[in-house]
């Protein structure tokens, strides 16, 4: 019966580091990184009689296991930022655990790899932000979407998981304000718009008609927009205005505070 209650903890402290990851990417992310490792050591996924092996082990054999783990990984051609990752949720559910005082280990001595990574840091000008937002065809449905969507992204320089997590009911017209829930924050928070943003906003939103679903910006199957369909409808217009690099909502995110910078000196 003791082993029992031991074990159920165990599963607890599982769900409960899960659940304490504020952002929905890192919690999938986490999952399926501690997932992939239970596969390998276990042969099976998460179960409560695995949770419980793994917590079990001393800190020699824990540490020992966790660098086999990496060793695999690194030859299983892998980059070094996904083994970085793999290892960052291990470190951090045993760090959970031990807290929880459900396990006898830590893993923070387990290294990450140093990783190499070129980063275009050339941006988009305020002319080219013109080009690309001018062509958009306002006429049509998703041109009237797109619109709105480039609007937010350079008026407020927003993420592009902010821009697909927001709803209908955030959006405030007569007060020119929407209520966002920005990276790593648990309450929505008001967000002043320009009226040409708030103009844009509004043309869409009456023109979608009604929705079951409650996205403010929805695929043409009436579906939310997703990170990466977003990321490829940015990259589809940046071409589509002649524009001869990968433009993504990231780029003219950080254009947008660049060009805000220089504005105010």
């Amino acid at each position: 019966m003791d082993k029992l209650i031991e074990t159920q903890s165990k599963i607890v402290v599982w769900k409960e580091f899960l659940n304490l990851q504020i952002s929905e990417n890192t919690r999938r992310s986490y999952s399926s990184s501690l997932k992939n490792f239970f596969r390998w050591k276990f042969n099976t996924s998460v179960t409560s009689e695995t949770i419980d092996l793994f917590l079990s082990f001393s800190e020699t054999e824990a540490n020992k296991q966790v660098i086999l783990y990496r060793e695999h990984l690194i030859t299983s051609g892998l980059s070094a930022a996904t083994v970085n990752l793999r290892m960052a949720a291990l470190r951090s559910f045993s760090t959970h655990a031990h807290k929880r005082g459900q396990c006898q280990f830590l893993l923070n001595e387990i290294k990450l790899l140093k990783t190499q990574t070129y980063k275009d840091t050339k941006g988009i000008s305020v002319d080219l932000f013109r080009q690309l937002i001018q062509q958009i065809d306002k006429s049509t449905l998703l041109g009237k979407r797109d619109y709105a969507i480039l609007r937010l992204l350079w008026d407020n320089a927003l993420r592009r998981a902010e821009v697909c997590g927001l709803d209908r009911t955030d959006f405030y017209p007569s007060e020119g304000r929407l209520m966002l829930k920005g990276k790593g924050r648990i309450d929505k928070e008001p967000l002043d718009l320009a009226p040409a943003t708030v103009q844009a906003i509004s043309t869409w939103l009456s023109s979608m008609g009604d929705s079951f679903c409650p996205a403010m910006f929805i695929t043409s199957k009436n579906t939310r927009l997703s990170s990466n369909r977003l990321y490829e409808i940015v990259c589809n217009l940046a071409k589509s205005a002649g524009i001869d690099r990968t433009i993504g909502p990231h780029k003219i995110r950080h254009s947008s505070i660049t060009a805000l910078l220089n504005v105010t000196n």
